[in-house]
């Protein structure tokens, strides 16, 4: 009881949770990479409200695991040996390992869509 009462007071005082949530409501989010760090990343986004959809070369049995848990949470998965960037997609979260010159990461850039790292 008495922890509930302390998280509703921290949220109620630090009104960043509610507003990142509104923020992330409706925003078309491509994660790249299905790593360590990928799917978390998408769980967080999909559960703030977020359309997902993440993107992995690597098309192996591993992933298509991760892509089953993660469709489960309403995520999209594209496994693809050139992962491309889905169309209307407001902002790319990347993963490490991910070069700023792979041909996604160059697209997004070109067409003006934010490219942020996971860790943001």
């Amino acid at each position: 009881m008495w922890a509930q009462r302390a998280r509703d007071e921290r949220e109620a005082a630090d009104p960043a949770p509610a507003g990142l949530a509104a923020r992330l409501a409706g925003l078309r989010v491509c994660v790249n990479g299905l790593g360590v760090s990928g799917p978390p990343v998408a769980r967080v986004l999909a559960a703030r409200g977020a359309a997902v959809t993440a993107v992995d070369a690597r098309d192996d049995d591993a992933n298509r695991q991760v892509a089953g848990e993660l469709a489960g949470l309403g995520v999209a998965v594209e496994l693809r040996p050139v992962p491309q960037l889905p169309p209307g997609t407001d902002l790319v979260v990347t993963t490490p390992g991910w070069k700023p010159g792979t041909p996604l990461l160059a697209e997004a850039a070109a067409a003006g869509v934010p490219v942020i790292g996971d860790v943001e």
